[in-house]
């Protein structure tokens, strides 16, 4: 459950404590939330249920949120790891697996599609042991954006 801190990732979160002192504005971090993390994330009825829900998070300190998404892998649960399946026929299809069954297994894509996979069709199932959340959101969300993220997700 609670990985390594990778000090990469930790000076890159200490970078970002800036964010605390930062005024947010909501408005904009709807938008960054659709762009950004509707993908996996489903808040307000936008977006894929892939990642965890948001609405139970909004109170977490800034500094949790920091390491949730500047550091996706230092806390995954289970059911968030990724998998990749490969099919006899080669397909390849990646995703979280929401249900096991001894016949099928169904994984939930990072489009948020729940796809149903024979196991008489598999030829590998392998876990990546990482959260399906991209490490590396600081390229193109800078301390301002978090900022506005942040109180978008905090606004009731």
């Amino acid at each position: 459950l609670f990985g390594q801190v990778d000090p990469n990732r930790a000076k890159i979160i200490a970078r970002y404590q800036e964010v605390t002192k930062l005024q947010g504005d909501a408005k904009r971090g709807a938008e960054l939330f659709k762009v950004n993390c509707a993908v996996c994330h489903k808040f307000k009825n936008v977006g894929n249920p892939v990642g965890p829900g948001l609405a139970t998070s909004e109170g977490k300190p800034t500094a949790d949120w920091l390491i949730a998404i500047l550091d996706p892998n230092r806390a995954v649960e289970d059911k968030y790891i990724g998998y990749v399946v490969t099919t006899r026929s080669q397909a390849v299809h990646t995703g979280v697996i929401t249900v096991e069954t001894p016949t099928s297994l169904t994984l939930r894509t990072l489009t948020g599609q729940e796809q149903v996979i024979l196991r008489s069709n598999i030829k590998s199932l392998q876990s990546t042991g990482l959260s399906l959340m991209p490490s590396g959101l600081e390229a193109v969300l800078p301390p301002q954006a978090i900022a506005d993220l942040l109180t978008y997700i905090r606004e009731k």
